[in-house]
């Protein structure tokens, strides 16, 4: 009888345990890729905030209700596919200056290898976890530590913050924009 049992014991933990399931993962990175394919393109609508802050804030909760600079115009934003779950984004031509000075250097922000996931037919970044170290202008270079925000049906709305080497200074980039 008891020889019995344990046989039943060994046959109902085979079909408990060993069975095999559906790779949900697979169908995440396909629901990605397939996202990242429709949001990718250039992004020129819309409005570009920067605020360059000398002082250390801990989050844009704690923003000032006015920033030391201000930025509106008009976009060049570009997002690329990378690879299944992540993009390349670029803002380019940023003017400092709000166009107050026609000579003045722009600046490219060029954050490469975004981690992305899918959710609701949108992209989602929450990025907190990796620092990019980018050039933003000949010479000056900034440490992008937080991307978050979302992307869908041709609509971006980012959040970047970075702390830029040379000045000790704290950007923070908000993005709202679209194809």
């Amino acid at each position: 009888m008891k020889k019995n049992l344990f046989y039943l014991f060994i046959a109902l933990f085979a079909t408990t345990f060993m069975t095999a399931c559906d790779k949900d993962d697979d169908k995440d990175v396909d629901k990605t890729a397939e996202t990242i394919a429709k949001e990718t393109g250039s992004y020129t609508q819309g409005k570009i905030s920067i605020y360059i802050l000398g002082d250390a804030i801990g989050s844009w909760n704690e923003l000032p209700e006015t920033a030391d600079i201000e930025v509106t115009q008009n976009l060049n934003v570009e997002l690329t596919s990378n690879e299944a779950a992540s993009i390349d984004l670029t803002i380019k031509d940023l003017d400092l200056t709000n166009g107050s000075d026609p000579n003045a250097d722009r600046m490219t922000l060029s954050v490469p290898g975004v981690p992305v996931t899918a959710a609701d037919g949108s992209l989602v970044i929450n990025s907190t976890s990796k620092t990019w170290s980018v050039p933003i202008m000949s010479g000056f270079f900034a440490d992008v530590n937080k991307i978050e925000g979302t992307i869908k049906d041709g609509q971006m709305n980012l959040q970047l913050s970075a702390f830029q080497n040379d000045l000790e200074q704290y950007v923070y980039i908000a993005v709202a924009v679209a194809k």
